[in-house]
């Protein structure tokens, strides 16, 4: 008798631990962020973080759904769908969450704060056909020079300047014009004259 009801309590016990199993793996036990970490540089970029609900088996919850949180809505928003919206320079976590799971995403956004452009004043000779090329060094909020971001460079006046493709300025007709170097919306202006 000692034996069988030995024998039938592990095999309820057995039962049990393989009901709790399965429940387990029936449910998500984290969320798995891409990407989870995220650097963002332009005024108003725009990147999305996609979730999946898994569980430590590899199974993914597609049902499972989420809501999008900014620890600091002043450096970056995020909507309903995960779409990140870099708004000032700064360092934030976009966080995604169940009611019983909870995962986040680093956000630093670094924006232009300054351009510095070292010659504003320049002279070029029509009857050298001189080209130049501005010098224009994107910085941020620490004072750090930025390397890789888009400066755009056009004349207000193009009867007496051009500007090509990359961003060089060539004489046309003698005069003054001014030549607009810009980038992420921050921009200085230098005065070009143009001699016979």
């Amino acid at each position: 008798m000692f034996r069988v009801r030995t024998r039938t309590r592990g095999l309820v016990v057995l039962m049990f631990l393989l009901l709790a199993g399965g429940t387990a793996c029936n449910k998500p036990s984290y969320i798995e962020l891409d990407p989870s970490y995220l650097e963002m540089g332009w005024r108003g970029e725009t990147r999305r973080i996609t979730g999946r609900a898994m569980n430590h088996q590899g199974r993914y919850f597609p049902e499972v759904m989420f809501q999008w949180e900014s620890e600091n809505p002043e450096i970056a928003t995020v909507d309903a769908q995960g779409n990140v919206e870099a708004v000032s320079s700064g360092r934030t976590y976009v966080i995604a969450r169940t009611k019983e799971l909870e995962a986040r995403t680093r956000v630093i956004v670094n924006f232009i704060e300054r351009l510095e452009v070292p010659e504003k004043e320049v002279t070029l000779s029509l009857a050298e056909r001189t080209r130049y090329v501005p010098e224009a060094r994107p910085v941020d909020r620490a004072g750090r020079h930025l390397v890789g971001r888009r400066i755009t460079v056009r004349s207000r006046d193009t009867e007496i300047v051009s500007v090509d493709q990359r961003g060089g300025i060539h004489p046309r007709n003698p005069g003054e014009a001014e030549v607009v170097i810009e980038a992420d919306g921050i921009s200085q202006v230098i005065q070009v004259t143009v001699t016979r």
